[in-house]
């Protein structure tokens, strides 16, 4: 995975930020797949879920998963639901949803309120929208990743946008800063990340998602659950 980087010099004449993300937004739509890895730092974002024993409240560390075009999810997630880590198989085709608890039983039911494969491409919704919609654009400059040569755009992108970013699992209510890294080479996004201000404690910094886009068009990895 793509971590760490290091500041270049910006450029003299700065690319049209706009047109970068316009390009990178319609490679994401029409992918017929991609994966994607969300991590969440900083402060817990507390979420309800219910995966058969009724609704208890967690929060997310970590989700990988792969997006087939143009509705159907198939990812794994670990949340920690008081000190008790959970890891959860997730499967969602359009609104026939799935959820596997600790490797155990497939449940036909939706794990969490606002689950939806359908918001995270489309022409007018999910990553397209976010990276088409934002707003107080700011281009910081040529980064590295570990020798990948990537843009660092800076904007806020608004609350309904943000949230299909993590496939609608969190639902925020208000703008929030965003964080966009596209390859130099082919426009391609390979990170963004979501910042969610005065969230910070004295032990914990801000509460973060950082989500990491790979694989694009590759082969489907996955198989759906019994009668799905």
């Amino acid at each position: 995975m793509l971590v760490g980087c290091t500041t270049n010099p910006t450029p003299e004449t700065p690319p049209d930020v706009q047109t970068l993300l316009n390009t990178a937004a319609d490679i994401l739509l029409n992918a017929s797949t991609f994966q994607l890895e969300i991590n969440q730092t900083g402060t817990p974002y507390v979420f309800t879920i219910d995966i058969g024993q009724g609704k208890i409240e967690t929060y997310l560390r970590r989700v990988v998963g792969q997006f087939i075009a143009p509705d159907e999810v198939y990812a794994t997630a670990n949340v920690i639901a008081g000190n008790l880590p959970i890891d959860l198989i997730l499967y969602g085709k359009a609104d026939d949803q799935w959820f596997n608890p600790s490797g155990l039983t497939w449940v036909n039911a939706p794990f969490a309120d606002g689950f939806d494969p359908r918001r995270v491409v489309g022409e007018d919704s999910g990553f397209r929208k976010a990276l088409n919609s934002l707003s107080e654009l700011q281009y910081v400059g040529i980064e590295d990743f570990y020798g990948v040569q990537v843009y660092h755009i800076k904007g806020v992108g608004n609350a309904e946008d943000v949230s299909a970013l993590l496939v609608g699992m969190i639902e925020f209510t208000v703008p929030l800063p965003l964080d966009v890294y596209l390859r130099v080479e082919d426009n391609v996004p390979v990170r963004m990340i979501i910042t969610q201000p005065e969230t910070a404690t004295d032990e914990t910094a801000n509460t973060q998602w950082t989500i990491e886009v790979f694989d694009i068009n590759g082969a489907k990895n996955f198989t759906a659950p019994t009668g799905a």
